[in-house]
């Protein structure tokens, strides 16, 4: 592409770039900044601190020759031989890679554009999080991508577990008591979150308008750029919190919970209050539109997992105009369970009918986007052959790029485990996030050493094998042998002592 020493040329106000301890992170942000100039989505790639000099000197300030007179001094290169380095990131159409010191460096789509006609020049480092001064040698950088290093890449803050609703498959532990985080200290932790290039922050709960400042939490990380990705409810939506919604400038999807349409049903799973179902329809209208963009999960039980009960949601949930997609799940048996679980859950027969009925009557022929997730019904399938490499399921994502929060600033290794002693890694009232992401209880946990296991797995030959896989899920675990047996073998691991096979682990 021919680029004249006039031509005003930035880094993509999509990108970002953070440090990563020995190394960069190159990332799109959570959400469009300019519109005006395309982007790859989702992207993460670990770069060497050389291209991000080179990519923080086009802030929109100086013209393109000025530019590369000034990193040809930087850097003691000819104009030619910079422009020949710059030239390929230059409203490049497609992602590409070059190599470096024997390692692949990925870069997206229109990593530098033009600065649009008539656009204000501020607008290309609008929110951007100042990066610090990188001092490296080559033989220091490490470019290879593991887990994130100096602090987690999003988090989800657990705002409260308090709920308006009862439901009777919920994971969320409500019996710990707590003292929850002032506003001011949650502000505090937002802010070094942004510092520290965090992408975005996702709030929960319990019930996230259970909060008393939920709107104001979701409205800073909105204006730092870290809005959340989603908003989970069970509450019905009323004017109110839709004026309060608005004022934050959230725009992202609202998931909404719902299982039935019948009262009865409703009041025996989730303890809805009478005239609920009227209320939660009028709420998903309002939102709807007011053109927010919509999900709907429904979660199997013994009373809803009949054609007619499907039915009866599919017909309403076709009349949602912004719907982004339905999803249907089986409950998975919680860590804290309620009494009334065990009279409401479904049999496998119940699940593989009803999963039948849907697959043939239903997801052939709609025109809505619909989700259907069975892994519960199969799973644990006990590995036949020797090692976890041979486990069925997904790998274990704890501790490598997001960080949990709970109601009281304890940082917990997985948002199932809660306040589960082994799994607290830290305190963000007297720590802070990347003293906690980088400390010796996270190590301990992600190099863990046989002697703190039990049963097989404190002599099992391939220990090292099985933790470098990380497909061993410590919630699965404790579903299946209880709160003190963490250091259990996987249940679906050849090795793991009988468990009660009924339960959807």
């Amino acid at each position: 592409m021919n680029i004249g020493d006039n031509d005003i040329i930035i880094f993509n106000p999509n990108y970002r770039i953070k440090n990563d301890l020995n190394r960069q992170i190159l990332y799109a942000a959570n959400s469009t900044i300019d519109s005006s100039y395309n982007f790859s989505l989702k992207w993460r790639s670990t770069i060497h601190p050389f291209f991000g000099e080179l990519f923080n000197m086009f802030d929109s300030s100086l013209p393109f020759g000025k530019v590369c007179e000034l990193l040809c001094e930087q850097f003691n290169l000819s104009k030619i031989s910079m422009a020949n380095i710059l030239s390929p990131f230059v409203e490049n159409e497609e992602g590409f890679y070059t190599e470096y010191m024997g390692a692949k460096i990925k870069f997206p789509k229109k990593t530098l554009v033009r600065l649009k006609d008539g656009e204000v020049c501020a607008t290309a480092t609008v929110n951007r999080p100042q990066i610090e001064k990188y001092e490296y040698r080559d033989q220091q950088v490490d470019l290879s991508f593991d887990r994130f290093r100096k602090a987690p890449d999003n988090i989800l803050f657990v705002l409260t577990t308090k709920c308006p609703v009862n439901c009777a498959y919920c994971y969320c532990d409500k019996k710990t008591h707590y003292k929850p985080l002032s506003i001011e200290r949650i502000y505090h932790i937002i802010d070094e979150a942004y510092q520290l290039g965090v992408s975005y922050i996702d709030t929960v709960g319990g019930e996230i308008f259970s909060h008393p400042h939920w709107d104001k939490i979701v409205k800073k990380l909105v204006d730092m750029d870290m809005s959340p990705s989603y908003i989970s409810t069970k509450t019905p939506v009323t004017p109110r919190i839709l004026s309060q919604l608005s004022q934050t400038g959230y725009k992202g999807v609202i998931q909404f919970s719902l299982d039935s349409l019948s009262e009865e049903i409703l009041m025996k799973t989730i303890q809805a209050w009478p005239n609920y179902k009227k209320e939660f329809i009028d709420g998903v209208r309002l939102l709807d539109n007011h053109n927010y963009r919509i999900q709907v999960n429904t979660r199997l039980t013994s009373l809803n997992c009949n054609p007619d009960q499907i039915n009866m949601l599919y017909s309403f949930i076709q009349t949602i105009n912004n719907l982004e997609y339905w999803e249907i799940r089986i409950a998975n048996d919680s860590l804290y369970p309620q009494e009334a679980w065990n009279s409401i859950k479904p049999t496998p027969k119940d699940l593989k009918d009803i999963f039948s009925y849907i697959n043939d009557n239903i997801a052939l022929s709609s025109h809505i986007k619909l989700l259907v997730s069975d892994n519960a019904l199969s799973l644990p399938k006990r590995c036949l052959r020797m090692g976890h490499r041979n486990i069925e399921g997904g790998i274990c994502g704890m501790l490598q790029d997001r960080m949990v929060i709970l109601p009281d600033g304890k940082v917990t290794a997985c948002e199932e485990l809660y306040w589960h002693p082994h799994y607290i890694i830290g305190d963000l009232n007297n720590s802070s996030i990347s003293e906690i992401w980088q400390s010796k209880e996270v190590h301990s946990l992600l190099n863990p050493k046989k002697e703190s296991f039990s049963g097989h797995c404190s002599v099992c030959d391939q220990f090292s094998e099985c933790t470098n896989l990380r497909n061993r899920c410590p919630v699965k675990t404790i579903r299946a042998f209880g709160k003190e047996k963490y250091g259990f073998p996987d249940p679906r691991c050849q090795f793991a002592p009988p468990f009660n096979t009924n339960k959807y682990i």
